[in-house]
């Protein structure tokens, strides 16, 4: 089994995120970053002077197992954020995943 996982993340932690996924081994994940979101009325990254900063998502696909560890990383990084009293929005999705089709270039 297969979990797919989405990293929505204030682009100012994004070396906690990289560090995290290296540290786990993985390659092979997508990363869009400098994208504009909205975290709610006083939260918007927006990239101008009223909202200044950007986004980032990682989307990655791993087996359970791995997920299973990953959620516990990204908790602990939730905790080590309030903990450094660093206020940068994220979320992580995991959504179970019922097939992959993918080529044989890798």
């Amino acid at each position: 089994m297969y979990k797919s996982i989405r990293i929505i993340y204030d682009s100012g932690v994004e070396e906690r995120i990289d560090n995290l996924l290296q540290d786990r081994g993985l390659k092979r994940y997508i990363k869009v970053p400098n994208i504009h979101g909205v975290w709610g009325d006083k939260m918007k990254h927006m990239n101008t002077h009223v909202w200044p900063g950007t986004d980032s998502v990682i989307m990655l696909m791993v087996d359970t197992d791995m997920a299973k560890k990953l959620s516990e990383d990204f908790k602990n990084l939730k905790e080590d954020l309030k903990r450094d009293d660093i206020n940068a929005p994220f979320v992580v999705i995991f959504s179970p995943v019922d097939e992959i089709i993918e080529n044989d270039i890798f």
